[in-house]
């Protein structure tokens, strides 16, 4: 497992360890995944965090959950994962869109608390958004 650490939003920095997994979904696209708990504690719960690849240049997020655990709540832990795929990857990493015609997957959509993600992302200077299409971009 690696280790990151994450700023929370009281500005606290905390320490969590990730597991990544790779694999070839049922539309054989590649997904991403990653597992992220605490990294001096056990937990069966954790933060998680998936994107698929939208072509060979680009990965868009697709799940952002943290399962309503206080643990991993508020502590910057998305912000950082998408910054750790972005550099491991090698790729672009985009949000999924709201517009249908801008969506890559079935069912695509980005909830109010993941445009809260990028738009803290996008304040800091490492997102853009693109309001035609509905999609935030990470940039390194």
């Amino acid at each position: 497992m690696c280790i990151i650490e994450c700023t929370s939003k009281e500005g606290i920095k905390n320490n969590f360890k990730y597991k990544l997994s790779r694999n070839e979904n049922f539309e054989d696209r590649l997904e991403w995944k990653f597992s992220v708990i605490p990294e001096d504690e056990n937990f069966t719960d954790f933060f998680y965090l998936s994107a698929e690849e939208v072509n060979s240049e680009t990965l868009k997020v697709t799940m952002i959950n943290h399962h309503n655990q206080d643990i991993y709540i508020a502590k910057g832990i998305p912000e950082r994962i998408i910054r750790e795929l972005a550099i491991i990857s090698g790729q672009r990493v985009i949000s999924s869109s709201n517009k249908t015609q801008y969506q890559s997957f079935g069912a695509e959509f980005r909830t109010p608390p993941a445009t809260k993600v990028w738009d803290r992302i996008k304040t800091i200077g490492n997102a853009t958004y693109d309001s035609e299409k509905d999609i935030y971009s990470y940039e390194l």
